[in-house]
């Protein structure tokens, strides 16, 4: 994607981990990186999501469908 140089884009990263939980923070910055806008950090659940962690993934899709509707 940097060789495209994308502008006027909506990011954000999330996911779950097993280990260290370093690749939502890697994709984070990557897109920060290419001037992406930011969307609040995304939620990083380790291992399965439980209620909380489906909550607050449900709670970063409404954040990101806000920010795609305040862009337009």
């Amino acid at each position: 994607m940097k060789g495209l140089k994308p502008v006027d884009r909506i990011g954000g990263a999330f996911g779950s981990y097993r280990w260290s939980g370093e690749a939502v923070k890697q994709v984070a910055a990557e897109l920060a990186a290419m001037n992406f806008h930011m969307i609040d950090p995304g939620p990083r659940i380790q291992y399965v999501p439980d209620g909380a962690g489906i909550e607050a993934c449900v709670d970063y899709g409404k954040k990101i469908g806000e920010t795609v509707l305040e862009n337009q």
